[in-house]
């Protein structure tokens, strides 16, 4: 026998509202999970690309201080002003040349901000400097890193090298905001498209 027409009935939404409700959640239930999944890598790929970056110019900034004062220690340029000025363009550092008891010889910086440095530097300074600049953090202002070492022809002497983490410090935020900016840029296509 032929067949004929079905009694079934069609399912068609009453309107276009509904059809187009549908569609949406159905949209969504296929995005979110996508948006959440991009929020979570964009997540981890800044954190580690922030730490990375944070690292390489840690590295940086600490190759040139320790560099500097092992060129200082080891020539004894040390208490030489124009040497010391030379290192603190160059490097964009300040020198302390002081004693094993804290008295400061000479230093590119003020009197009082040099005293505390090396007030602070003593017992690493005494105890740790085995022939090799030591890094340690300081007080200052801001983040302050120092290269310690011995000034070799004179073992009553100590070289310090100080830099400042603004360089740290302003890099870091600008690549934070970068990628916090492109992470919601991206986030917003894909929740948009």
């Amino acid at each position: 026998m032929p067949a004929g027409p079905s009694t079934r009935p069609t399912p068609i939404a009453s309107s276009d509202t509904e059809a187009g409700a549908v569609w949406l959640r159905l949209h969504y239930r296929i995005v979110i999970p996508f948006a959440v999944a991009a929020v979570a890598a964009m997540s981890l790929s800044a954190y580690l690309t922030r730490q990375a970056t944070e690292e390489a110019i840690r590295e940086r900034i600490e190759s040139q201080i320790v560099s500097a004062a092992s060129l200082l220690a080891e020539s004894g340029f040390a208490l030489t002003p124009s040497v010391m000025g030379s290192v603190r363009a160059i490097a964009d550092a300040d020198v302390v040349t002081f004693t094993r008891t804290g008295r400061v010889l000479t230093s590119t910086m003020d009197t009082r901000r040099a005293a505390a440095i090396a007030e602070a530097l003593l017992g690493t300074v005494i105890q740790d400097v085995p022939g090799k600049p030591v890094i340690r953090e300081v007080p200052c202002e801001d983040e302050c890193y120092a290269a310690v070492e011995v000034v070799r022809t004179r073992p009553g002497m100590v070289v310090a090298v100080v830099t400042r983490g603004t360089e740290l410090a302003t890099t870091t935020r600008g690549l934070t905001e970068t990628i916090l900016a492109g992470a919601v840029v991206g986030l917003v296509l894909l929740l948009v498209g």
